[in-house]
């Protein structure tokens, strides 16, 4: 069970670092991306390399999360249809 909660955190986090890379290069080197999609783009106060911060590492964590919950449910799943093959091994041999 620990080794669920891990893995999800764990993907998660590996998500929101990768997201936070994206997020600031897309800030950085192409903040006209930002500016077109936010409605206040282009107005002085806006921050492009900010809301890369900000939308990389949300979105990157979301992502990390949703592939960690996904690998413990195949594994969880694979583990499952083991268990049941070697009953009906057992049952055979009877």
């Amino acid at each position: 069970m620990l080794w669920s909660v891990l893995t999800i955190f764990g993907c998660a986090f590996l998500g929101g670092l990768i997201g936070l890379g994206i997020g600031v290069a897309l800030g950085s080197f192409v903040p006209g991306y930002y500016r077109s999609v936010f409605s206040n783009g282009y107005e002085p106060h806006f921050d492009p390399v900010a809301v890369g911060i900000g939308q990389g590492l949300t979105q990157g964590v979301m992502f990390g999360g949703v592939i960690g919950l996904a690998l413990v449910t195949i594994f969880y799943w694979y583990q499952s249809r083991l268990a049941s093959s070697s009953v009906v091994r057992t049952r055979e041999r009877e």
